[in-house]
């Protein structure tokens, strides 16, 4: 995935299951009793997603539901709000070095990951998040700052 990254320019996440690109496979959303969440099988990057996204070192998974997300194993299954996908969307992108993105009308994020294509949509007038983390001061591990008095990562 990092390899095909770096040969885009931008990639595209309609809908949750877009999510397969980074370990997270939506199932259904008729596991939910109130129809809030979705049952998503996940690999093992769609676990390291999560457990950062989340701030949980470790994740309890339930069983996997199917055998494989995105042609790699599934190791367990996790509901997901259905209103999380765009915000996840977002994180995992910008984990992946996404310099940016827009959403679109229509919903659709497109993650940015070249300075140039970010610069044109800002010039067309979009409206681009841009990532922090690159242009932050703050000292980081990963995707966690650090606290800069204690040195504990937050």
């Amino acid at each position: 995935m990092n390899d095909i990254l770096r040969s885009l320019e931008s990639i595209q996440v309609c809908g949750p299951s877009d999510l397969q690109a980074f370990g997270i496979n939506p199932l259904t959303g008729e596991a939910c009793a109130f129809s809030m969440r979705l049952l998503c099988d996940v690999n093992e990057a769609g676990k390291t997603l999560l457990q950062e996204y989340w701030g949980v070192p470790t994740l309890l998974l339930a069983a996997p539901m199917n055998s494989q997300v995105d042609d790699l194993p599934s190791i367990g299954s996790v509901m997901l709000a259905r209103s999380c996908w765009r915000d996840l969307a977002a994180f995992a992108a910008f984990r992946k070095g996404a310099v940016g993105y827009v959403q679109r009308e229509d919903g659709t994020l497109v993650a940015l990951f070249s300075d140039s294509l970010l610069e044109r949509y800002v010039q067309i007038g979009a409206d681009v998040v841009r990532n922090p983390a690159p242009t932050s001061p703050a000292p980081r591990v990963g995707t966690r700052n650090v606290h800069q008095m204690t040195g504990r990562v937050l």
